[in-house]
């Protein structure tokens, strides 16, 4: 009997979290998640990633995350109280998917980026992050959420700090 049980034992996979990120479970349940392209201010390439917005972090990732697989987190942006999503000008008809990101007094930002061949997360200073959404209303929606978890995170933030703790039993 012991043999059986050996021979059809279920092997578990062990979890990864974000630090070698092979979990589908922190992409899951995301308030918008799509197709865009995105530009740093100081790079003139635009590529096309798949963008989750989750909690306080706007992640993009290289595809859609399937269970099974392993993720391929590019990198993220932690949605900092200062950070503000914006529509651009439209310049051209092509562009009406337009947006920004970047803060409110034009001040560089923190963004984290995959360094695919040290397999490290790097930090840098970004101005801004240009995105193209895929038409006029996805643009819309995309703003509408990334400033209302702004929003929400500077609220949690503010009551945090100014909720005093509870007495100790």
């Amino acid at each position: 009997m012991y043999d059986r049980i050996v021979a059809n034992a279920i092997s578990m996979q062990p979890f990864k979290n974000d630090s070698g990120d092979a979990s589908i479970i922190t992409y899951t349940n995301p308030q918008k998640a799509g197709w865009m392209r995105k530009r740093w201010s100081d790079s003139w390439t635009w590529n096309a990633r798949w963008f989750v917005l989750k909690g306080s972090c706007l992640y993009f990732l290289r595809k859609p995350p399937v269970w099974g697989a392993p993720c391929e987190l590019c990198g993220h942006i932690a949605l900092q109280s200062e950070l503000v999503a914006r529509k651009a000008e439209v310049q051209r008809d092509a562009d009406q998917g337009h947006w920004i990101l970047e803060t409110q007094t034009g001040a560089s930002f923190r963004a984290g980026k995959i360094d695919r061949r040290a397999g490290t997360m790097k930090t840098s200073m970004k101005s801004q992050l240009r995105l193209i959404a895929q038409n006029r209303d996805d643009m819309e929606e995309w703003v509408g959420a990334v400033n209302a978890n702004i929003a929400n995170f500077v609220a949690f933030a503010y009551s945090s700090a100014t909720t005093p703790a509870p007495p100790p039993p």
